[in-house]
């Protein structure tokens, strides 16, 4: 999302002038002299993170896309100028990357402390952390109770799910000025942009390295969340968890070098991307050889990509079920009677396909088993939490697309309302069905308009969140199900199967990578034909109009018709 904005005022030309700066870059910095990137020699790997202290990088001067880039052989990253500056910067978002870049290397006029050094005038290597003067902590506090009165002028924060009391209790501020919310770290503040369309989302105060936020609870026993962000951190502590931010993945050696001796529980659970993966399992193997107590969960906050937005779309209660879930191990409930576990598992399956015609009696049915013929109180205890998992699911995942398509997620206040109660009430072994069966019709309501707003804006990706798609199974088992009459469940349970391994792509694209998939599976035209006619992307057509030209898009990506041009234009 970041890159996607920043490329909006970066194009390609400018893109491959400033990357062609690396080598000044890596200069400039102290990673390696002009003489031995002359002769082609490795140096230490340039990202702090890293902390390597032997030649393991390579400078290439032809990467990717003509780019020059850098290769540690040792941790397996490879750099452009633009990752590398955000490593060493700490600049995780692109735009911020962007602008650093344009700052020293730019076609402008650059002025005396932004200019590059020649190659002949290499810098010393900076120190990877600049500790605050004592002028510079009076200036920091004092910033921060200035902005602390004014945490009030912006709703930035109940937006995101915080209650006043809890922002005020932890000192956050607000920068009317600069229009950003200021989250204190251990040492100074990280400023949070609240305009979407600011490009850099973070900044830091000047001349001072970015810390942890939440440090002190490295020297408490029980569980301790690992996340990325403050917000991120004040989400968990708000739902009842603890939890330390790195506020930049450079800091991991920081919370290495801090956790000597703690007797916390550390769960490693950074972003959902690729380099929040990357640092968290170096982050676990450092910690764990230290002798601490660590678990590692990838991929954590699925479906949402943080605690943040879990706290955001689902509200507290929900994200902290989600924190208990964990923060527990998964083990095996054990039932009285191998039937009851194969009757209920079926009920749930049938649950999660969310068939509206029969969704009320299911539910009686599934709960009646639950509370009366499962025997076994903790498995019934089990099923109702179960239950509550996938009602909320359900609500973030809606809530997640409505945002794709600036729903009024207000709207879905009452429904949170109503599935909050039903969660109270499962646990108590309650029976409204009258409200959960209204809540299941507001949800299919809301999921058919979901669907309807995605395939007029042609796209795929928010289809992803809704439970009819996320829960269909593997391509071969929709392949299965081809003989049944829900077309349209078919069709976008294997559009669904694409995207999910190319997030974003459009329901066009998804179709060319759909169609050779089902005739791989010995699908014929006239069947697939049949499947896209009956797709509500050609509801405005009449039938015949549907079949006609669903036959000629087949043909074009099948490679069996002639007018291509044609076909694709319809």
């Amino acid at each position: 999302m970041e890159e996607a904005l920043a490329m909006k005022y970066l194009d390609e030309q400018e893109k491959m002038e400033l990357g062609r700066h690396l080598a000044d870059y890596l200069i400039e910095s102290g990673c390696v002299t002009a003489d031995a990137l002359g002769r082609g020699n490795n140096f230490c790997c340039p990202d702090p993170a890293h902390g390597d202290d032997s030649p393991s990088a390579h400078y290439y001067d032809k990467g990717p896309n003509s780019c020059p880039v850098v290769y540690c052989f040792g941790c397996g990253n490879t750099w452009d100028l633009f990752k590398l500056i955000g490593a060493r910067e700490n600049l995780p978002d692109f735009s911020q990357q962007v602008e650093r870049a344009r700052e020293l290397y730019g076609s402008r006029e650059r002025s005396a402390d932004t200019r590059p050094v020649a190659y002949s005038q290499p810098r010393q290597r900076p120190t990877v952390r600049v500790e605050a003067t004592a002028e510079d902590k009076v200036r920091i506090l004092q910033y921060k109770l200035n902005c602390q009165q004014n945490i009030l002028q912006t709703d930035f924060w109940r937006k995101r799910g915080f209650t006043e009391d809890f922002v005020k209790s932890h000192g956050l501020g607000y920068d009317v000025r600069e229009k950003r919310l200021i989250i204190p770290t251990d040492t100074a503040y990280v400023a949070r942009a609240t305009q979407p369309d600011e490009r850099i989302r973070y900044k830091n105060p000047k001349g001072v390295s970015v810390s942890l936020t939440g440090s002190e609870k490295i020297k408490e026993q029980g569980k301790v969340f690992i996340v990325e962000g403050a917000l991120d951190a004040l989400a968990i502590e708000q739902s009842g968890g603890k939890a330390i931010a790195l506020n930049s993945v450079s800091n991991a050696n920081l919370l290495v070098s801090l956790a000597k001796d703690s007797p916390a529980e550390f769960l490693i659970t950074l972003d959902n991307d690729e380099a929040g993966l990357t640092t968290g399992k170096k982050l676990a193997e450092k910690l764990a050889d230290m002798g601490r107590s660590v678990t590692l969960v990838p991929k954590a906050w699925e479906p949402c990509k943080d605690p943040g937005e879990w706290l955001e779309i689902g509200g507290k209660e929900v994200l902290e079920r989600k924190l208990q879930d964990i923060a527990k191990p998964h083990t095996e409930v054990k039932t009285e009677a191998q039937e009851d576990k194969e009757t209920y598992q079926q009920l749930y399956e049938r649950l999660l396909e969310h068939k509206p015609e029969h969704a009320k009696s299911d539910l009686i049915e599934y709960w009646e088993r639950v509370t009366g013929e499962i025997r076994n109180a903790v498995t019934r205890l089990h099923e109702a939490q179960k239950f509550c998992e996938a009602l909320d699911l359900w609500t973030v995942a809606i809530g997640q697309a409505a945002k794709e398509f600036d729903f009024k997620t207000e709207e879905l206040a009452p429904v949170r309302e109503v599935l909050k109660e039903l969660g109270k009430n499962a646990q108590q072994e309650a029976d409204d069905w009258n409200a959960i069966f209204d809540i299941m019709t507001k949800l299919d309501d809301f999921t058919r308009d979901l669907i309807e707003k995605a395939v007029e804006a042609r796209k795929a990706s928010p289809l992803l969140a809704l439970p009819k798609v996320q829960h269909a199974g593997s391509l071969d088992e929709v392949l299965m199900k081809l003989e049944s009459e829900n077309f349209e469940a078919v069709y976008y349970a294997a559009v669904k199967e694409v995207c999910r391994k190319q997030a974003g792509t459009g329901i066009f694209e998804a179709d060319k990578e759909v169609v050779p998939l089902l005739k791989e599976k010995g699908i014929g035209n006239a069947h697939i034909t049949g499947i896209m006619a009956n797709s509500p992307r050609l509801e405005h057509l009449d039938q015949q109009q549907r079949l006609m030209d669903s036959r000629r898009f087949v043909e074009y990506i099948t490679g069996s018709g002639k007018d291509r041009e044609e076909a694709i234009s319809r």
